[in-house]
């Protein structure tokens, strides 16, 4: 029997793919603890899992979100705002939550399985693999991992065909983590130095490039 804690911001198009992932293995006999908002708890139980509730300051209800966030901006600017807003700021708050619950398990998970938008994950993911289980990545969103073949995430670009580019997709990329993302990034530095000392190691998109295994989510018809 293997034992999985699974973490998601509180947001349905997040928590759902993940429950039908903690009902297969709990079908399988595995252990599942579930970490998510309060909402999902009749859900979680559902799935046969243990259910756990993010800390107040990580918990939110994603339908009033279009509410609470009508000043937000369009285009990359809104996409800066999300990450910010609602993705960073939680994130200390769901960092202490799993590391209270790994070193009080009588075992602790062989694996931890997150949401791409759990960046408290990330600050987890910062510690040497002997003092934490592994970290892996369901990616339910499109795969946003960096790379010189395609323009950054949240861009709306299609890479063009021929040599120049991957010359177009780096300089991209520096202006997009350079300057327009610059402040989102210096905080993400902040955080992660509270916790490890130091900078961040990746760029907050990419922070998943830094988690142990990426499992992406997809459909037999793209298989």
């Amino acid at each position: 029997m293997a034992r999985y804690l699974i973490a998601s911001v509180p947001i349905h198009g997040h928590v759902t793919p993940l429950l039908g992932i903690a009902a297969e293995l709990n079908q399988r006999g595995d252990q599942v603890q579930f970490l998510t908002g309060a909402r999902f708890a009749e859900a979680v139980t559902r799935s046969g899992s243990e259910f756990i509730a993010l800390p107040a300051e990580a918990d939110y209800d994603d339908r009033l979100l279009g509410a609470a966030n009508s000043d937000r901006p369009a285009g990359i600017a809104g996409l800066r705002y999300d990450v910010a807003q609602n993705f960073l700021r939680p994130a200390r708050a769901q960092y202490d939550a799993l590391r209270a619950l790994l070193p009080t398990a009588e075992t602790p998970p062989d694996a931890v399985l997150v949401d791409p938008t759990f960046v408290g994950a990330m600050l987890l993911s910062g510690h040497s693999h002997h003092s934490r289980p592994p970290v892996i990545v369901a990616g339910m969103l499109p795969l946003p991992v960096s790379s010189s073949a395609v323009p950054p995430f949240g861009l709306g670009l299609q890479p063009w065909r021929g040599p120049l580019n991957r010359v177009r997709n780096t300089v991209l990329r520096a202006v997009v983590e350079k300057w327009i993302f610059a402040p989102v990034q210096a905080d993400v530095d902040t955080l992660f130095r509270s916790v490890h000392g130091r900078a961040a190691e990746a760029f907050v998109i990419n922070w998943m490039s830094k988690a142990d295994a990426i499992v992406q989510l997809s459909v037999p018809g793209f298989e």
